[in-house]
């Protein structure tokens, strides 16, 4: 049960990651909003999932977004 909450926390902050209307709110504080108080436990729970850091996912969803 615990891994679904932390799958779904996740998979919240990722939606928040890419949406562009939440590209002034820094990574740590979207993850914050999510429940992830250390930083390094959101990048390697995010990493498993999404084969990436937050901060590099965020920096592609606004490049392809920009172009």
């Amino acid at each position: 049960m615990q891994q679904h909450i932390i799958s779904m926390r996740l998979k919240k902050a990722h939606e928040d990651l890419a949406n562009t209307l939440m590209k002034n709110r820094k990574t740590p504080e979207i993850a914050y909003s999510w429940g992830f108080h250390y930083s390094t436990h959101v990048t390697r729970r995010f990493r498993a999932i999404y084969e990436c850091t937050p901060t590099n996912d965020r920096q592609q969803v606004l490049e392809e977004f920009q172009s």
